[in-house]
């Protein structure tokens, strides 16, 4: 199928009050996943709408100015979309966007503490911050909430 590509540029300052989308999530998500309701996101994207058998529980949010309303209305782009799907039945999780591109020093991760300590550290850069306040507490009490569940799967077998 053939179609017509088009790249719609905003600038910050003229049509962005914020050059940095910022990924939004609801009271409850940002407690279950120990996330922040608003954090900076850092690198690219993709506009995806939900499907019916699926539902956002993050939105990246751009934060235009009435110029860049205009823009993106103009193009059909809504300011605010999907970032993070999840499955009706709560199992299949979609990121629109390159959360997990972020560089991290692996041959510390075998000292005790240390990913603990680092995400808590108040010394990070623009870059960083997003994978030490967002990616890695969501992930970490992603996978914290699927060994819950298979262990209360065993326990219940035994």
């Amino acid at each position: 199928m053939k179609g017509n590509s088009q790249a719609v540029v905003l600038e910050e300052g003229k049509d962005l009050d914020n050059a940095l989308p910022q990924i939004e999530t609801s009271k409850e998500i940002a407690t279950r996943f120990n996330v922040p309701e608003q954090t900076p996101f850092t690198n690219w994207f993709e506009l995806f709408t939900a499907g019916p058998n699926y539902r956002s529980i993050a939105d990246f949010s751009l934060k235009v100015n009435s110029t860049g309303a205009s823009i993106l209305e103009s193009n059909g782009i809504p300011a605010k979309f999907p970032a993070i799907f999840l499955d009706k039945n709560d199992k299949v999780f979609f990121f629109s966007g390159d959360f997990a591109n972020q560089k991290i020093a692996y041959n510390t991760f075998w000292i005790p503490g240390w990913l603990s300590l680092k995400q808590k550290t108040m010394f990070h850069n623009e870059s960083t911050a997003f994978l030490w306040t967002f990616y890695y507490p969501f992930i970490s009490s992603l996978l914290n909430e699927v060994h819950q569940s298979l262990n209360a799967k065993i326990n219940k077998n035994n």
